[in-house]
């Protein structure tokens, strides 16, 4: 008899599809706020179901075992090789499965119009979706979209040109995240547009160099460095283990709550007890910005042939030396 969560999950999986089948006729009527709404939805189905796998390897949590999460961990795995062998078997020739983690798979060399009715992808949804006891692989595998080029940096980590739409579409990488300054995002946003257009490295050159030279020359837009982080916890109570973060100290002096946010800039810390981050433009840091500036750029830099060395010569940063300063013998 099934337990207790496998069958919330199969709840869970009929809510989100539902959800999903909801989203796609709002966005077939251009119903943008209903799309959104069943977006938001759908996406919170995956987000609890995920949690209810993940939770199994928590300690406090009183159903928890480690031996679960193995499994499940390894089962996840075994699906998705499972399925990239089924892609590149001899049942679909000239076929490459170019990556693939616990939700999509890309496939490389499928030919003729690219939509669910292409025969290709229909059997190797048909395959996928059949029970194991029926020689399938048991996987609820659906056709999304496709992509006219994509950026894989690492898992979960990715970007393409969705083929029907033009949109870019972005998963995982630093460079869209909230928590960005401004500055940070704007360049994302500009070099991933250049990536697209497949302009040449020196357009992009071109681009970032006033935004390094803004920076070293401290001339920048200080707006544009501000960062903003939404409070998880209370600040009054949470934050325990923690007490330096800005969230604790500007939350407490505001009186912020939780889900709430306060701004900042970073600064340069005077002694390991010192805090990290200012209220005072006066002691901004304004190299450090370029360490988030590399890090949203370096994905496509790196696609573009730049080597880290010289990313960060073309953003100014001093190479590390490794070397460390040798005690006094006593």
């Amino acid at each position: 008899e099934k337990g207790s969560y496998p069958k919330a999950l199969e709840v869970l999986t009929e809510l989100r599809d539902n959800y999903k089948a909801e989203y796609k006729k709002a966005l077939a009527a251009s119903d943008t706020v209903k799309a959104h709404e069943f977006d938001v939805k759908q996406n919170t189905m995956k987000i609890v179901s995920n949690t209810g796998y993940g939770v199994f390897g928590e300690s406090h949590f009183a159903y928890g075992d480690v031996r679960t999460a193995e499994i499940i961990t390894a089962l996840g795995r075994t699906k998705v090789n499972k399925l990239k062998e089924l892609i590149e078997s001899d049942k679909f020739p000239n076929l490459t499965n170019i990556y693939r983690d616990t939700d999509s798979a890309f496939v490389l060399g499928i030919e003729g119009q690219l939509s669910k009715d292409n025969p290709t992808i229909k059997k190797i949804l048909e395959q996928a979706n059949k029970l194991e006891e029926e020689d399938g692989l048991g996987i609820p595998l659906e056709y999304e979209k496709w992509y006219s080029k994509v950026l894989i940096y690492a898992a979960k980590n990715y970007m393409g040109v969705n083929g029907e739409t033009g949109e870019i579409v972005i998963k995982g990488l630093i460079g869209k995240k909230s928590n960005q300054c401004e500055l940070v995002k704007d360049a994302f946003k500009q070099v991933r547009e250049f990536w697209k257009n497949d302009a040449d490295n020196a357009t992009i050159e071109a681009y970032i160099r006033p935004i390094v030279e803004s920076l070293d020359n401290k001339i920048v837009d200080i707006e544009k460095l501000q960062e903003r982080s939404k409070l998880n916890q209370d600040p009054q109570t949470g934050y325990v283990d923690t007490p330096k973060r800005p969230e604790k100290v500007l939350g407490m002096k505001y009186n912020k709550r939780v889900n709430e946010s306060i701004t900042f800039w970073h600064k340069v810390k005077n002694g390991k007890d010192d805090y990290y981050f200012t209220e005072n433009p006066v002691e901004i840091d304004y190299p450090h910005y370029k360490e988030p500036l590399r890090t949203a750029l370096k994905p496509i830099l790196t696609a573009r042939g730049y080597s880290a060395e010289e990313i960060d010569k073309l953003l100014n940063i001093a190479p590390k030396t490794g070397l460390k300063r040798r005690k006094k013998e006593q």
